[in-house]
């Protein structure tokens, strides 16, 4: 029998339900992460907030925006979509003029052109290839990609196995 693939797993959104009110201790260093060494962590995070809110307005879609505590630092028009219904309740906390919704990054349910800007943390260096591929093809080539781990950059070709129509 196939195991699930990680993005579509019961027990990942379980598992960031479960974590979603200390989620953000990981970025803040408390909690559990609190005695870990992390030489110029904050420094990285406070320059990773700069970065994300000197980005000009757009129609902004945060795949996996988790608890919106990168999404909430975005301008223009934010739709954070996470797996996880505690992890979007967190975000659309964060998001008084946006909206967070429970939702399949594989299987995006908005119309093709809807976002002038695809954004993600670290949703895609977590899957397996043949997700991450879906993934990014699904972003469409051509389309704006920003990560919160790399600059931004347009995605990449799709695959002839990507199936969909015009990438």
């Amino acid at each position: 029998m196939l195991e699930p693939a990680f993005a579509r797993d019961p027990a990942t959104a379980a598992y960031y339900d479960a974590r979603a009110a200390e989620y953000d201790e990981w970025y803040l260093g408390r909690g559990r992460f609190a005695l870990r060494d992390r030489p110029g962590w904050d420094g990285e995070v406070a320059e990773l907030v700069s970065l994300v809110r000197a980005l000009p307005p757009a129609r902004t879609l945060d795949v996996a925006c988790g608890s919106g505590f990168l999404t909430r630092h975005l301008s223009g028009l934010v739709v954070g979509l996470d797996q996880s219904p505690a992890m979007v309740a967190l975000a659309q906390s964060r998001l008084p003029d946006g909206v967070a919704l429970t939702g399949d990054a594989l299987d995006l349910p908005f119309a093709d052109g809807a976002f002038e800007r695809l954004f993600t943390g670290h949703f895609y260096g977590h899957l397996p290839p043949p997700e991450r591929e879906a993934f990014l093809c699904e972003a469409r080539a051509g389309s704006p990609v920003s990560s919160s781990w790399s600059t931004p950059r347009r995605g990449p070709a799709c695959r002839p196995s990507c199936g969909r129509s015009g990438c």
